[in-house]
């Protein structure tokens, strides 16, 4: 439990660097000593192309009757899931609970269901009043969900059995007798075909890239080869944008592709500087080839 009162004084370096002044023999030595740190990263300076399908999509066309036909095909993945909300009374039992409990319990809820079948229209109202304090009643509402979120089959299919406004008959679940009514409905309904039409032309353009890349990925790595002095041949044929950059031998994750210490290593090969030839057509990454030429 002892405690001090203390006065502290910082002193920092930058607070002193100003007033020292090197010799030149000293920044000599330290250079010397130091050559390592100063030795300027090594830098290439290239045109590249990359072949995958993002690239070739801007050449593959949806047709008009197979983004029909994949709509009418595929309905049930352009449909909202239904939802539904309601409110509940329960009838408290224990999973354990003796026959005469069981029996207690069970002509509550009748007496809870005869309750509610003469006013349906204050079914809400009568359940958020029930006290949440442990009795033998529970009530209240339950937010919109898809089927299988209550995890209890028997009140599920209950549920989405019923149109909005319905109120169940009492439905036995292990922890006692339930009585449900609807109080909302929605999704459930096909989207229009308007509406996922681009969707749809995305999905196929994507598919046909994919294709058009695994059928041209075997004549973009022999063009790259056979007509090693530049990349404008492979450019033309494969309808590729030629990109520039500026590499160093150590990959940076955020350049992509480029980050292929593969492609890196191609690219400061002695073929590729002193030749002047382009590099072979590279796997940078899943259905992605890229060729490099140093300028």
């Amino acid at each position: 439990f002892d405690q001090r009162d203390i006065q502290w004084q910082r002193f920092d370096t930058k607070d002193y660097a100003a007033a020292i002044q090197p010799t030149d023999a000293q920044v000599e030595a330290y250079y010397k000593a130091h050559t390592a740190d100063f030795i300027a990263p090594e830098q290439a300076k290239i045109d590249y192309l990359v072949m995958d399908p993002a690239a070739l999509q801007s050449q593959v066309k949806a047709d008009p009757t197979l983004v029909q036909g994949y709509y009418e095909a595929n309905k049930s993945r352009f449909t909202t899931p239904e939802e539904r909300s309601a409110s509940y009374i329960l009838a408290k039992v224990a999973p354990n609970a003796s026959p005469a409990d069981v029996a207690k319990a069970k002509a509550l809820a009748e007496s809870e269901l005869a309750e509610v079948r003469k006013n349906p229209a204050a079914f809400s109202e009568i359940a958020r009043k029930i006290p949440q304090d442990g009795g033998p009643l529970e009530g209240g509402d339950l937010d919109f969900m898809r089927k299988g979120a209550l995890g209890v089959p028997a009140l599920d299919d209950a549920l989405f059995k019923m149109k909005q406004g319905d109120i169940s008959d009492i439905i036995r679940i292990d922890s006692g007798f339930q009585i449900v009514k609807v109080t909302g409905v929605r999704g459930g309904s096909v989207k229009p075909f308007d509406e996922v039409k681009g969707q749809i032309e995305d999905l196929l353009k994507q598919q046909e890239a994919q294709k058009l890349f695994a059928s041209n990925a075997e004549k973009f790595t022999n063009t790259v080869y056979e007509q090693p002095d530049s990349l404008d041949p492979a450019a033309k044929a494969f309808q590729l944008t030629k990109q520039t950059a500026t590499v160093t031998r150590k990959p940076d994750p955020a350049q992509g592709p480029l980050a292929s210490p593969k492609l890196l290593a191609a690219i400061f090969a002695s073929d590729s500087i002193k030749g002047k030839h382009n590099t072979e057509a590279i796997e940078a990454g899943p259905s992605q080839l890229v060729a490099a030429h140093v300028v």
